[in-house]
């Protein structure tokens, strides 16, 4: 239930055309839980994502950074 509220939180922060649960990341202290927002709109061949992050202590939702080299 605390994962749902977290993703309708996540929901109204953000702008996006989808939301979904991506997965369960199982660690040794905590576990993770990630998100990805799908946008559509403004897109001309490929959606764009954006992958969010939250411990299985607080539930907030935070955006992964972006890779570099």
């Amino acid at each position: 239930m605390q994962l749902d509220m977290a993703m309708m939180n996540l929901r109204g922060r953000i702008e996006s055309d989808e939301l979904h649960f991506w997965g369960k990341v199982t660690g040794v202290a905590n576990d993770y839980y990630i998100a990805v927002a799908v946008t559509y709109k403004g897109q001309y061949e490929f959606p764009s994502k954006a992958f969010y992050w939250c411990l299985s202590t607080n539930f907030n939702f935070k955006e992964l950074p972006t890779l570099s080299e």
